[in-house]
């Protein structure tokens, strides 16, 4: 396998997920190759003509397939973005929706007006509880 740099790896991670509909395919990209070099993305935009060792590539060529199959991203990368914490996920539990998001805000609205006592059982990735206990 040639060594490819990031923004090869980009350029192609794009037209890839822009073939299989998925959008934003530059962001997603962006994402999933961050993921895999355990950088942020504005590393990738400064070391973008860095070459990207063999084992690395293969790793996200085989993400980016599994995204292009329309596995969700968060079970990609292990994580998903709930009220402002990194909340940790894979195929077992749903990923928190934005939606969800307006619940922990009511209840704290609600929680401030004299409830104390919240129970969160068996909600899959802790995401509400973890939240209200921030």
């Amino acid at each position: 396998m040639l060594a490819m740099t990031v923004n090869q790896l980009l350029v192609n991670a794009g037209q890839q997920l822009r073939a299989a509909g998925i959008e934003p395919a530059a962001l997603e990209g962006q994402l999933l190759l961050a993921h895999v070099l355990r950088a942020d993305r504005l590393r990738l935009l400064v070391d973008r003509d860095r070459r990207v060792p063999a084992v690395q590539q293969r790793r996200f060529t085989a993400l980016l397939a599994r995204r292009c199959r329309r596995e969700p991203l968060q079970y990609l990368t292990g994580e998903a973005e709930f009220c402002g914490l990194t909340i940790a996920v894979d195929d077992n539990v749903l990923i928190p929706r934005p939606e969800t998001e307006l619940l922990v805000e009511q209840v704290v609205k609600r929680w401030r007006n004299g409830y104390r006592t919240i129970l969160d059982i068996g909600t899959g990735s802790g995401c509400i509880a973890i939240a209200l206990a921030d």
